[in-house]
């Protein structure tokens, strides 16, 4: 018996060792991504497309409104996470009979199976420039600081990683 106890001591020192290191050597935890978001999708009005990608484990996305009075051409960029939603900045160039412009703010993309709830929240307009026989006193505020809008949309396409 006395010969196996120093034996069972030395085991149990070495296997603590062991279980220390590979606590300490874990990979790091991976960075895991809802795909579900990534695609093509249409606004429930027809009017718009927005296409998700994703890229070194982010989302970025890039969209296009054209309707019969106005185009806002654009793109979300540093997209977060969390669950089901999705946090963005936005930027879009705004064209209409009156104007151009150059718009952005955030947004939060509300993600349920196939359809993706948005809502954009302008936070400027810049390098407004009034199209000939049009100025400001014309300017409905649909467009500029504070405008909110929600859009919803549908799974045209969907993506995987």
């Amino acid at each position: 018996m006395k010969r196996t106890f120093p034996l069972v001591i030395v085991i149990l020192v070495m296997a603590a060792a062991v279980l220390t290191l590979a606590q300490k050597t874990k990979p790091p935890k991976s960075k895991t991504m809802n795909s579900a978001y990534l695609g093509q999708w249409l606004s429930t009005d027809e009017f718009e497309t927005v296409l998700i990608s994703s890229n070194d484990n982010s989302f970025a996305a890039s969209f296009n409104y054209k309707s019969a009075d106005r185009t806002v051409i654009g793109k979300w960029t540093d997209c977060k996470v969390s669950g089901n939603t999705l946090k963005c900045k936005w930027n879009g160039d705004h064209d209409d009979a009156t104007k151009t412009a150059q718009r952005k703010g955030t947004l939060k993309a509300t993600l349920k199976g196939d359809e993706l709830s948005v809502i954009y929240y302008e936070e400027d307009t810049e390098n407004m420039n009034w199209k000939p026989g049009y100025g400001p006193h014309i300017f409905d505020s649909s467009i500029g600081a504070g405008a909110i809008r929600e859009r919803n949309y549908k799974r045209k396409t969907a993506f995987t990683t």
